[in-house]
């Protein structure tokens, strides 16, 4: 039996040899198939990132979208808390989701139709109370707020309006550019005048600079100054 098999082993070992050199490759092929690489691995994991970025923002995305808003209500409602709402809600809204007010409650002292945004500290008084948080839903904070705000655009109003005095003596040409109707060629023949004749004696002496009339004199003599 052994002299047989060794015959046999003789006649075809090159056959045999073949054949499991064949065998190992296509084993080496279908494993390197089926086992994913560290590449592999890299890109599925980046693509799994990428996918759960894109369902955040998506998310947060949405939620802009949406407008919605969260205010902490505190005071004199029946159920105080942090509530979600609408950016343009009015106050009214989101007192009848805390359970509305108390009894206790001043409404006099609240704006009920505050528009609402994001974070705001929304507070509701006792009668009688004298309030010291500042909540801007409450009537003092927002006429205070309102008188402030027109204040400042009164200011802003009186800056543009007048100005600052520009010194025709001493002015740079920057500055003299800042004057409606005088730009840079202007300014230098100011300046080139200034230095040829002296000081400006008055301020009607800029008309005696070329190129400015009595129109552009009276639009801006009132920021005139020597």
């Amino acid at each position: 039996m052994l002299g047989e098999i060794q015959e046999l082993w003789e006649e075809n070992k090159l056959k045999i040899i073949a054949i499991v050199i064949f065998v190992l490759i296509g084993a080496f092929f279908v494993w390197t198939k089926c086992v994913p690489s560290k590449k592999d691995n890299f890109v599925y994991n980046n693509k799994s990132s990428v996918n759960m970025t894109l369902s955040q923002n998506s998310s947060l995305q949405s939620n802009k979208i949406s407008g919605e808003i969260y205010v902490d209500v505190k005071g004199e409602v029946n159920r105080p808390g942090v509530y979600k709402t609408k950016a343009g809600d009015r106050l009214n809204y989101v007192i009848k989701q805390a359970g509305g007010l108390t009894k206790e409650a001043d409404s006099n002292q609240i704006n009920l139709a505050y528009q609402l945004t994001d974070q705001m500290l929304v507070y509701i008084p006792k009668k009688g109370e004298e309030v010291n948080i500042d909540s801007p839903v409450l009537v003092k904070n927002a006429s205070q707020s309102y008188a402030n705000s027109m204040n400042s655009e009164s200011m802003n109003n009186t800056s543009t309006q007048t100005g600052d005095k520009v010194n025709l003596n001493t002015a740079t040409k920057e500055e003299l550019t800042q004057l409606n109707g005088i730009g840079d060629k202007k300014a230098e023949q100011i300046i080139a005048y200034r230095q040829e004749h002296g000081n400006f004696a008055a301020i009607e002496d800029l008309k005696n600079v070329s190129g400015i009339g009595d129109k552009t004199f009276e639009a801006i003599s009132d920021r005139l100054t020597v």
